[in-house]
């Protein structure tokens, strides 16, 4: 009875500890604010630029479409910052191999011969075109990602705040459970 007074004790503390989590939003990042939705997972949020931070906690002026809104803290709002814009270069390889190799190696294995009925002196059975179309179509596929990848940015995240910044650990131990603090940055 003694844990479970103190676990319910502890978990009602959380709310309070998540606002007193402390943030590195200054005036001039670029962020990115999203809400908890009541049937889970998060909205698509607001992107803009800091103007202000408020006194009275994480108070975030957003610059949209050149109307500034207010970002409150509270743990059902999730804020990140940007960490700089990277080249999706690999990204781009990554696909490009898998699409071309895909592609061409069932075009191969749509276009190989059944070669224990004929009797030519060259043939190409299923699995060899197959294998030589995925080759092929890997190795270009794999140029026209990187190429088109290396032309393309993606924008690269970092958490500041929300509720996956500070949690409760409960865990089982002999006797009764275990209490602690996770902390996720």
């Amino acid at each position: 009875m003694r844990s479970f007074i103190l676990a319910a004790a502890f978990v009602s503390q959380v709310p309070a500890l998540l606002a007193q989590a402390k943030t590195s939003v200054v005036p001039g990042d670029r962020i990115w604010a999203q809400n908890h939705r009541p049937t889970g997972g998060w909205d698509r949020g607001i992107k803009g630029t800091v103007v202000s931070v408020g006194e009275d906690g994480l108070r975030l002026d957003v610059t949209v479409h050149g109307a500034p809104i207010v970002v409150p803290e509270s743990p059902e709002v999730r804020v990140r910052v940007s960490a700089g814009k990277r080249s999706s270069a690999l990204r781009g390889l990554g696909y490009g191999f898998a699409i071309g190799a895909s592609a061409l190696g069932v075009a191969g294995l749509a276009a190989g011969e059944d070669c224990s009925h004929s009797p030519g002196f060259i043939c190409f059975d299923r699995g060899a075109t197959a294998a030589a179309g995925a080759i092929v179509g890997g190795g270009l596929g794999a140029i026209i990602g990187l190429i088109v990848g290396g032309l393309s940015h993606h924008e690269e995240w970092r958490a500041v705040s929300g509720p996956a910044s500070l949690r409760p650990v409960v865990a089982p131990a002999r006797g009764g459970a275990r209490l602690g603090v996770g902390l996720s940055f």
